[in-house]
């Protein structure tokens, strides 16, 4: 059922621009202090009252701060109460009663009983259940000595392909921060590409502290992108086979973006 819906939203192009310049109040300035503890927030579960769903359930940045349902249901209603049948019958037109109550034990009630993966939302599962470490803040080991292995030529010379489109840097967030397997980036990398994510410390060498321009400055495309795709042999960073070539370029577009 959720797949109908997102199919229906792709197909109706239901895409959304990024968000607009906001304007803060002249008695709470912006600070990067205040903008890595709202990014912080914005993914825990922690503030909602059932500590099932945070802010990016709802408002997932993969989906231009949207989470690709057309009808106008609000997650309270989701998480709460199940999608009403009325708007249930918009998608599904004629369907025995028998199998839409069926479908709804299936998914809702199913899901909700199956454990704690169901705090991030029906629609990114059990696989985000130990991506809320979110290790240290600070500025990290900068310069960072490091010693990996250089890609082969065929990788080196790789350039990426994907336009740095706020879609694609969005997408690139969301592995970083929950979607990538075996492991969501940050738990390592931390919350911020600063390199002190919560499994940091049991690390020789540390993780990559993407934050840092000096070291930053002579990683190349392709290098990167091999490290992620086949692993660092003698270092903690595994090789993510599960994600594609374009995930990974996107993941790419979005380490670019912090550094510093």
């Amino acid at each position: 059922f959720l797949m109908v819906m997102l199919g229906t939203a792709l197909a109706e192009g239901t895409f959304y621009e990024p968000l607009p310049e906001m304007k803060h109040p002249a008695g709470n300035p912006f600070s990067k202090d205040k903008e890595e503890l709202g990014k912080m927030l914005f993914f825990d579960p922690r503030l909602s009252g059932s500590n099932w769903i945070s802010c990016a359930t709802c408002y997932n940045p993969a989906l231009g701060w949207g989470d690709a349902f057309v009808a106008k249901l609000s997650c309270g209603d989701i998480f709460r109460k199940g999608i009403m049948m009325n708007q249930f019958f918009k998608f599904l037109p004629g369907l025995p009663v028998f199998f839409v109550l069926l479908v709804f034990s299936l998914v809702y009630v199913g899901e909700a009983w199956s454990g704690p993966g169901v705090r991030h939302g029906l629609r990114q599962s059990r696989h985000h259940d130990m991506h809320h470490g979110m290790g240290h803040m600070g500025k990290g080991s900068c310069p960072q000595p490091r010693a990996t292995a250089s890609a082969p030529d065929e990788f080196l010379k790789l350039k990426n392909p994907l336009k740095s489109s706020s879609y694609n840097v969005f997408a690139g967030e969301s592995f970083f921060q929950t979607d990538a397997q075996p492991t969501a980036c940050k738990v390592c990398h931390g919350l911020t590409g600063n390199g002190m994510g919560m499994m940091s410390l049991g690390l020789n060498p540390p993780p990559r502290n993407f934050t840092c321009a000096e070291t930053m400055k002579n990683i190349s495309d392709g290098q990167m992108f091999w490290i992620i795709k086949k692993g660092s042999h003698g270092t903690g960073m595994p090789k993510f086979t599960s994600l594609k070539d374009e995930h990974i370029w996107q993941v790419i577009l979005y380490l670019r973006t912090l550094v510093q």
